[in-house]
């Protein structure tokens, strides 16, 4: 397996990475990570190999069949200007808004203003309408406690936390008093069971226990649809739009 990247930086990723390494160890696969695919090697109309490259350094490996596994482009910022010049000079991270975990989004002045369980285009639409561009998520001690992702928000230090709410709404500048209302008005909620105000379906735990946090989002590019160029019925064309490949089946 060629593997252009070696590190991945999110928990889950590596938990999948892990496991999907300890698989291809147990099964006896070579992996080779830093390593670029330069070109596919042609026999006879049909793919026989790759051409690798690693450090500037090229070689051909040859094979009966190649699985080509293509990433998207997020982190390409020409790309990204070149396919949707709207989405020029945005971040390229994942929103943790949608976490479903007790957490809620409000904006500076302190008020909830979507049902965070929606989808991303529409909660990311409706943070770029409010003031700053931007939102933030506040949460508990408890739900840091049962989302252990959140570590890894705290250890770069995106995170801002306070003993109380109000304290928590100074540090971030948002109306303190109004967020202490929202906070308390959300608990309610939690505990009839029922989201009066934008009808979230998912109410996991009131926002009670102290150090609570706050972590400031806005939409980023968070998928690509990468892969090779293929016609209406996905079958693989080469960079003047023709067939590659062709296969019959029976």
């Amino acid at each position: 397996m060629i593997s252009e990247y070696k590190d991945i930086d999110t928990d889950t990723d590596v938990v999948i990475v892990d496991a999907l390494n300890s698989t291809l160890e147990n099964m006896g696969v070579e992996t080779r990570t830093n390593s670029k695919v330069a070109n596919l090697l042609m026999e006879n109309n049909k793919i026989s190999g790759v051409e690798v490259e690693t450090n500037g350094k090229k070689y051909k490996v040859n094979a009966k069949a190649v699985v080509m596994a293509t990433g998207g482009f997020g982190a390409n910022a020409e790309m990204i200007k070149q396919y949707n010049p709207k989405l020029e000079g945005f971040g390229t991270t994942n929103n943790p808004a949608i976490t479903g975990e007790g957490a809620i989004l409000v904006n500076r002045d302190g008020k909830r203003f979507i049902n965070e369980l929606e989808t991303r285009d529409v909660v990311s639409k409706a943070e770029l309408e409010q003031k700053g561009g931007s939102a933030f998520l506040i949460f508990d001690q408890e739900t840091r406690n049962n989302l252990s992702t959140i570590n890894w928000y705290v250890s770069k230090g995106l995170t801002k936390e306070a003993d109380s709410i109000v304290e928590l709404g100074k540090i971030i500048g948002v109306d303190f008093k109004e967020l202490e209302k929202t906070v308390g008005k959300y608990n309610e909620f939690v505990k009839n069971g029922k989201d009066l105000e934008f009808g979230k379906k998912g109410l996991p735990r009131v926002i009670l226990q102290n150090p609570f946090y706050a972590i400031e989002v806005s939409p980023a590019i968070h998928h690509t649809m990468g892969g090779v160029r293929i016609n209406d019925n996905a079958l693989i064309l080469n960079k003047n739009r023709n067939l590659l490949i062709f296969y019959k089946f029976k």
